[in-house]
């Protein structure tokens, strides 16, 4: 192991990491849900994303996907829980919006 100099200068481009489990608080249809900071610096999430913003007909398909970056294996039971109907099933539109919700609530606490 390098023994590091008494006085030797710390980089100041490195920024400190993020404790585990950090992210933005949304109130998303009445659940307060915890977004982790490293989802919102996903390219493949960004990729997702841009095409539900098209209109890509197969779009619907990475919406799971999309939730579970966001928020992580439990909290997206939380929310499938939270969507399910009366039949036992969370319906597509309820997905569909939930995540449009999502995005709504981001950009409030977030404008840019």
């Amino acid at each position: 192991m390098t023994d590091i100099p008494a006085g030797a200068k710390k980089p100041s481009d490195r920024k400190p990491k993020k404790e585990p489990g950090a992210g933005r608080t949304v109130d998303v249809q009445g659940l307060r849900l915890i977004i982790a900071e490293d989802a919102l610096d996903d390219f493949e999430l960004l990729d997702d994303l841009n095409l539900l913003d098209e209109g890509d007909a197969n779009a619907a398909l990475k919406l799971p996907r999309i939730l579970r970056t966001f928020f992580g294996a439990d909290q997206y039971r939380t929310i499938l829980d939270h969507l399910r109907g009366s039949a036992g099933r969370v319906s597509i539109e309820a997905g569909i919006g939930f995540v449009g919700d999502t995005m709504a609530a981001l950009r409030e606490a977030n404008p840019n």
